[in-house]
């Protein structure tokens, strides 16, 4: 089951308080699917606060702001095209290759 289903499986329950995906019309079931990809579509642009919020933990220390953007926003990719795949991988790639490219810039 992919996170989007998931998703909308729960708010099928929170909105009827019964957990019976599969006894609700496939219509109803799509309507659910696309309001729970619109959200997440709306979620693509990390806040100026998530990405703080990251930098001052421990595991963000060292990374930029850069490279926490455009991981989140190739997450959020991947969960829209349905958990990843080539596209995604090479999307990815790329965005590794320019991070390590502009490390090695601000090193110098």
């Amino acid at each position: 089951m992919s996170i989007i289903e998931r998703a909308a499986r729960a708010l099928a329950k929170s909105e009827s308080g019964s957990d019976d995906w599969d006894g609700l019309d496939e219509g109803v079931q799509q309507k659910l699917l696309a309001n729970v990809r619109a959200v997440i579509e709306a979620l693509r642009e990390p806040s100026p606060e998530m990405i703080e919020d990251l930098l001052l933990t421990e595991a963000g220390g060292g990374i930029d702001t850069l490279k926490v953007s455009d991981t989140w926003q190739v997450m959020i990719d991947a969960l829209l095209a349905g958990g990843g795949g080539v596209a995604t991988n090479r999307r990815w790639l790329d965005l590794s290759r320019r991070s390590a490219k502009l490390h090695r810039h601000i090193d110098r």
